[in-house]
């Protein structure tokens, strides 16, 4: 199903990534193309709530760190 705002996955990564440099300037690429295999819906409830997002990406981070 299309995103509810009818935005397909490259626009919404192409709006997470400047959020998510902000934080992780230096895996702000990797980290976006890892929430990329997130649903439309999942990656709109990102963009949606910073508090959810800044979970994400110190998990994600964490992930990363962890290999």
């Amino acid at each position: 199903a299309p995103a509810p705002t009818g935005e397909d996955k490259n626009a919404l990564g192409a709006r997470l990534y400047p959020l998510i440099e902000l934080s992780q300037p230096e895996l702000a690429g990797k980290l976006t193309g890892m929430f990329l295999e997130m649903s439309e819906a999942d990656l709109v409830r990102l963009l949606e709530s910073p508090a959810l997002l800044d979970a994400k990406v110190a998990e994600a981070v964490a992930t990363l760190e962890a290999h």
